[in-house]
């Protein structure tokens, strides 16, 4: 298993999307600075999580987005 951490300032205002299933989905990028260098990260968030993103971030919020990826190690 992967896990990835990200915490950065969002770079825009969030923008809460529906799918043609009526899914919610939120899509907004960190901007994630290390020393001088500053990373951009790409978020998609799902569901009732996008729906609470929508509702209490915007642009310029200092966020953590956590990610587990399942891998198969042979």
């Amino acid at each position: 298993m992967i896990k990835v951490i990200a915490i950065g300032n969002v770079t825009k205002d969030i923008e809460l999307r529906k799918t043609n299933s009526g899914k919610s989905v939120v899509q907004f990028t960190l901007a994630c600075k290390e020393g001088k260098a500053t990373e951009f990260v790409d978020c998609t968030i799902w569901e009732k999580g996008a729906e609470l993103v929508n509702q209490f971030v915007t642009k310029g919020q200092k966020l953590c987005v956590e990610h587990f990826e399942h891998t198969a190690l042979t």
